[in-house]
């Protein structure tokens, strides 16, 4: 089959104009894509490279057992020390509420550990959640000693008895109550 010759008198100066924009333009695109795909890549290259199974592996080294659950467990019940002795009881609801969420979410890492915890989130927690409800100041000291108990209770349980729960005499943050009206 026989080609025809290319036209060349059907090419315009605009039609050239036209044209170049056009390959100007999906240049720029495509540059532009070429840009952000790297960009993301960049972002993407963080401390989770390996393969899915390395980045859980990974990722629970990083949360690792119960002692850093027990880490959180000991500010915050701190905080609800001090929470409840300045009657700011909706902070010490607040504290209350992420005591037992760390300590579900640690059990969830460590299933071995749950029979010792069951007397703490079944029976004590919900004994100075009680107290807390009623905003009852005067049975507070003694609902966290009983509290205390039961941490120290959990500890003898999984053999680590030398983890000794007191309670705190110093806050490790600065949220109190202002309305309190104690000098």
């Amino acid at each position: 089959m026989k080609r025809d010759a290319p036209n060349f008198a059907s090419i315009t100066p605009r039609r050239t104009w036209a044209q170049l924009a056009f390959v100007l333009g999906a240049f720029a695109i495509g540059w532009g894509v070429g840009r952000a795909v790297e960009a993301q890549t960049q972002v993407k290259a963080g401390w989770l490279t390996e393969s899915q199974g390395d980045k859980f592996e990974a990722i629970e080294r990083h949360l690792r057992g119960l002692d850093m659950t027990m880490v959180e467990i000991g500010y915050r019940f701190t905080e609800l020390n001090f929470a409840g002795l300045d009657r700011n009881w909706g902070y010490a609801q607040y504290q209350l509420d992420k005591i037992d969420l760390a300590l579900r979410n640690g059990l969830e890492r460590r299933p071995a550990r749950a029979p010792s915890s069951q007397e703490f989130l079944n029976e004590a927690l919900p004994r100075i959640r009680a107290i807390v409800d009623r905003q009852d100041r005067d049975g507070f000291e003694a609902g966290m000693e009983r509290l205390r108990v039961s941490c120290m209770e959990c500890h003898v349980l999984e053999n680590t008895p030398h983890f000794t729960v007191q309670i705190p005499e110093r806050r490790l943050a600065p949220i109190g109550n202002i309305l309190d009206p104690r000098p």
